[in-house]
């Protein structure tokens, strides 16, 4: 058994003077009905003017409605009440390399060095999702885990998909290189490759939980669920890639791969986008790529940014075409209204989709309205354009455009 400790920020001797957490506001030994009644409004006000679903916190799947609060909200909470965190490590040797992480984290008042309260945690190799990998069928030719089956209207058979980085080498059914394979759950063999991972969950784990007990947040949340793994694992272990051998395991339905994404702030459009298809028509093959993507977003192999962002971009472009369109004044009004507040430059600090599907919504209204209204009037001539209006003057310029600084 090994100890260590990790200190985030600059340390202060700990003043353990209670057995129960207490008010930063004071180092009183009980709390007023006021004190109570404040820290609730502050935890409840960071929630709905800070706090982003998706991002410090989020509802999984199957687990209720309360939300879980994420590491970035549990970080955004205690730095609102100016808690310090200080990591206690124990490391336990479990055999054949496996290693479980304990951790504590002690909060302090950053002003005075008053301990406040703690979480633990840990984390072990030994659970499922650091200790198994799912295994695909190998390639004789290019030993690369890339076998998929063919589909039924190429004439079947197995397929090194060049996608996941095969050689394109076509087999055909019943070939014994192949079919005699068993894919599925295998043993991790290089599990050293988690410790790190392992250590992080850990911390994270005890962070969220002394975040929780140290301010009483948990009326208004949950401890955190390690949101995808815990959904990865589900999904895991319910579903499997169709073969003869497991003839009764099927993919993933659509409603079950969109609910994860959507909780992770990815919307169901950029999945569209992704598969370039309207969701009534994705087929198992599509839910399956999907789900086998989602392992690699869990196992760290790609990343969520890398891999969707080209909906939110297309809004961006729609919201600044849409602007641009329409009188500066009228324009700036919605876009303000709608959380946009530093107009189209600042557009791309915006990466909810939803706020930037309903401020394209608004505008696209109001560019509806506009054009109604303009083809109720008589035509404008040349020189008598109004401020808005696209149509040039004399000297060539278009007012619409110049009230945006064009």
């Amino acid at each position: 058994m090994t100890s260590l400790a990790q200190d985030p920020v600059e340390s202060t001797e700990i003043q353990r003077v209670a057995t129960s957490p207490i008010s930063v506001d004071s180092a009183m030994s009980e709390m007023t009905i006021q004190q109570i009644t404040s820290r609730v409004n502050k935890i409840n006000a960071l929630l709905s003017t800070l706090m982003e679903p998706g991002k410090h916190y989020g509802k999984i799947p199957g687990c209720g409605d309360k939300p879980a609060l994420h590491q970035p909200g549990a970080q955004l909470i205690l730095m609102m009440f100016r808690m310090a965190p200080k990591f206690e490590i124990q490391i336990d040797d479990l055999g054949d390399r496996h290693r479980e992480y304990k951790v504590t984290v002690a909060l302090t008042d950053q002003v005075s060095g008053i301990f406040i309260g703690e979480g633990t945690g840990s984390c072990s190799t030994l659970e499922s999702k650091y200790r198994y990998r799912n295994s695909g069928r190998i390639c004789p030719k290019c030993k690369q885990e890339a076998i998929i089956k063919g589909k039924a209207q190429y004439g079947g058979g197995w397929v090194c998909w060049r996608n996941k980085g095969g050689c394109g080498i076509e087999f055909s059914d019943g070939d014994k290189s192949i079919e005699d394979q068993n894919p599925g759950r295998v043993e991790n063999p290089d599990i050293a490759d988690q410790w790190n991972t392992v250590l992080k969950m850990g911390c994270k784990r005890a962070l969220i939980h002394a975040a929780l007990t140290a301010t009483g947040a948990s009326a208004q949340f949950t401890q955190d669920m390690d949101e995808f793994e815990e959904w990865a694992d589900k999904v895991a272990s319910e579903y499997t890639d169709a073969s003869p051998e497991s003839p009764k395991k099927t993919a993933p339905d659509a409603e079950t791969v969109i609910a994860w994404y959507v909780a992770s702030s990815v919307p169901q459009e950029e999945l569209e986008l992704f598969l370039d298809k309207p969701v009534e028509r994705w087929t198992p093959e599509d839910t399956r790529k999907l789900q086998e993507l989602a392992y690699e977003i869990r196992d760290g192999k790609k990343k969520k940014s890398e891999l969707f962002g080209g909906y939110v971009k297309g809004l961006r472009e729609k919201i600044t075409e849409l602007a641009m369109s329409l009188p500066s004044e009228r324009a700036q009004k919605i876009l303000v209204s709608h959380g946009v507040e530093k107009g189209i430059e600042g557009l791309d600090e915006i990466n909810s989709p939803g706020v930037l599907r309903a401020t394209a919504t608004a505008l696209q209204n109001e560019a509806d309205r506009q054009s109604k209204e303009q083809s109720k009037k008589p035509p404008v001539k040349k020189g008598d354009g109004e401020p808005g209006s696209l149509l040039p003057d004399d000297d060539g310029s278009a007012k619409g455009q110049a009230a945006f600084g064009k």
